[in-house]
C-alpha cells in the first residue's frame, strides 16, 4: 500500500522576472498567501484580484489581499506542484536575501481555482529542478541570507527560554483579551502582508506566539525571541485615533507593526511593554 498520499511532486525554478509572474496571477480568487521575516510569519486566504503598481521603483500592490511586493528585492522564484488523488496543488516561492520564504502564493484544491492559477503560471518561463538540485538550490540561498551576530542570536535563546516573562507577551495576551478586531502587519525590504484577526486565540510554545482567527483561515505566528524593541505610539486615521505597536528586529527594522482601534489603554499598554 502507498502510505504517501502525494502522487508527483516537481519543483520549477522560474526564468520569467518576478513582476511578470506577479502581472501573470492577477485575478486570482482565494489563494493561500504567505509571508516571513525574522520577526513574524503571517498565512491567511487573500484575493489578488487587482495589481497596482504604485511608484517609480515599482511597488507591486493586490488591495484586495493587503499584499505589496518589489520584485526588485526578489533574488529567485521556486515553484512546487503537486497532484494529490487526481487534485491539484501549485505553489511559487519569491526569495528575497532575508528569507527563503520571503512570499508563498498557493493555489488549495477545493478553496482555489487551481486550474485557473495553474494556467496563468504555464505563460511563464521556467526549468524543471529535481528533489537534490532543489535542496542544494536552497541550502545556496540560505547561506546568502543575513544572520544575527553571536550576542544577539544568545539574547534571542534567552528570550524563547523566557517567553512567559517578556513584557510583549504580557502585553499582547491583554490586547487578545480586551481587542476583539487586531490587525498585524508583516513587512520587509521585499514584502509586506496585512491580516485583520477577529476574536483571535493565543497559544505559546517554545518562545514562539500562535495567533489564530476565529474562522481559522488566518494565523499570525511571532518569535519573541528576535524582538529587539518595540514602539508604542497613537496614529490618527480615517476621523479616528489608533494605537499601533512597531517592532524591531535586530537588524534595526521594523519587521512587524500592529494596529488597535483607540486609545484608551495607551498609558496601561505603555506601562506594561515597560515591564511596570
Amino acid at each position: 500500500m502507498n502510505r504517501n498520499p502525494i502522487s508527483t511532486e516537481n519543483y520549477h525554478l522560474y526564468g520569467t522576472s518576478p513582476a511578470q509572474i506577479l502581472c501573470n496571477i492577477e485575478h486570482s480568487d482565494q489563494l493561500y498567501l504567505h509571508t516571513r521575516n525574522p520577526v513574524a510569519e503571517i498565512s491567511k486566504l487573500g484575493s489578488v484580484l487587482d495589481l497596482l503598481i504604485l511608484d517609480a521603483g515599482g511597488t507591486y500592490t493586490f488591495p484586495d489581499a493587503s499584499l505589496s511586493v518589489r520584485p526588485e528585492e526578489i533574488t529567485s522564484v521556486i515553484g512546487t506542484t503537486l497532484t494529490h488523488q487526481e487534485r491539484g496543488f501549485e505553489a511559487i516561492e519569491f526569495i528575497s536575501q532575508d528569507s527563503l520564504r520571503a512570499l508563498m502564493i498557493a493555489a488549495i484544491p477545493n478553496i482555489s481555482d487551481s486550474e485557473l492559477f495553474s494556467l496563468n503560471l504555464a505563460g511563464c518561463r521556467r526549468s524543471h529542478l529535481g528533489r537534490k538540485e532543489q535542496t542544494k538550490l536552497l541550502n545556496q540561498l540560505e547561506s546568502k541570507t543575513r544572520k544575527p551576530c553571536k550576542c544577539c542570536s544568545k539574547a534571542s535563546k534567552w528570550r524563547r527560554e523566557n517567553a512567559a516573562q517578556l513584557p510583549f507577551y504580557h502585553w499582547i495576551s491583554d490586547v487578545l483579551s480586551t481587542e476583539p478586531s487586531i490587525t498585524f502587519q508583516a513587512s520587509s525590504k521585499a514584502t509586506s502582508l496585512s491580516v485583520t484577526v477577529v476574536d483571535g486565540q493565543l497559544s505559546l510554545e517554545n518562545g514562539f506566539i500562535s495567533i489564530v482567527s476565529h474562522d481559522i483561515c488566518s494565523i499570525v505566528e511571532i518569535d519573541l525571541g528576535n524582538i529587539h524593541m518595540m514602539r508604542l505610539e497613537t496614529l490618527h486615521m480615517d476621523g479616528e485615533n489608533h494605537s499601533k505597536i512597531s517592532i524591531y528586529n535586530s537588524f534595526g527594522t521594523v519587521s512587524l507593526d500592529i494596529l488597535i482601534p483607540g486609545d484608551k489603554h495607551l498609558e496601561r499598554w505603555a506601562n506594561i511593554l515597560d515591564g511596570r
